[in-house]
């Protein structure tokens, strides 16, 4: 399973919510705004990928969500703020912020290249802050606003050949917790997904089935993650069930696992 399928969506509802999910096109970005359009979002996509994010804007209208979707790089001020102002002119100011679009540049470390290290950071950190400051105006301003940015539980263990991504993902955590320091006063809550391995396109780029498998029965769960695994947590984030959540770090991985 490649991860694009959309989670039940487990009684939530986001009706006359508008979010932008950014890396929308495949795995957990493409589940998790399939899963806010089936409750009732109005959804901008962002990603890098046209034919693919066509796909999942297809299946946002087929719920009978509102849907703006466009290539984005989000490591382009200029891009992300004319996206960003545009999906508010078609859909209205945005509420709600899920920063999931990243790459894993896998490479052993004596043969990272500082362009290698700056693509990681500059897509994965930098594409967070950038995304993230061009809808707090809006937020500040209503005195409403839910973000959730995602991590990796690669942040805490580190991996061989992922110094570049596990060093982003370490900014994204420190990043959320003092975002969510500043904003919280105002009504907006910030806080960060830090998934396992998920049976994504992403590892699927660099790891053989062998591995995905093998790394799957070490969990104490006995399986990898699914894109629904991650995307049910994201949702209680991102909900006005969450009334007191902020700053925190959700670790949805199966327990813990040596890797």
């Amino acid at each position: 399973m490649s991860g694009g399928g959309a989670a039940q969506t487990g009684g939530w509802q986001f009706s006359g919510r508008t979010a932008l999910v950014t890396g929308a096109a495949s795995g957990i970005g493409r589940a998790l705004a399939l899963a806010l359009a089936a409750a009732g979002a109005r959804v901008a996509l962002a990603d890098l990928q046209p034919k693919a994010l066509g796909e999942t804007a297809g299946g946002v209208s087929a719920r009978g969500a509102a849907c703006f979707a466009q290539p984005v790089d989000i490591s382009n001020e200029g891009q992300v703020g004319a996206f960003v102002a545009l999906a508010q002119e078609r859909l209205g100011p945005i509420d709600l912020l899920a920063n999931v679009a990243a790459i894993f540049i896998a490479v052993p470390f004596t043969e990272l290249t500082e362009q290698a290290w700056d693509r990681n950071i500059v897509v994965n950190l930098t594409g967070t802050f950038l995304c993230s400051r061009a809808v707090l105006p809006t937020m500040l301003a209503r005195k409403y606003g839910k973000i959730v940015n995602f991590a990796s539980d690669l942040f805490r263990t580190g991996a061989p050949s992922g110094a570049a991504y596990a060093a982003s993902k370490g900014g994204i955590v420190s990043f959320t917790r003092s975002l969510a320091q500043e904003v919280g006063r105002a009504g907006v809550q910030v806080n960060a997904v830090a998934p396992g391995l998920t049976d994504t396109p992403q590892p699927r780029g660099h790891l053989s089935e062998a591995q995905m498998k093998e790394w799957g029965a070490r969990n104490p769960m006995g399986r990898m993650g699914q894109p629904a695994d991650i995307v049910e947590p994201t949702l209680f984030l991102l909900s006005d069930h969450n009334t007191y959540v902020n700053g925190q770090v959700l670790h949805v991985g199966g327990g813990e696992v040596c890797w």
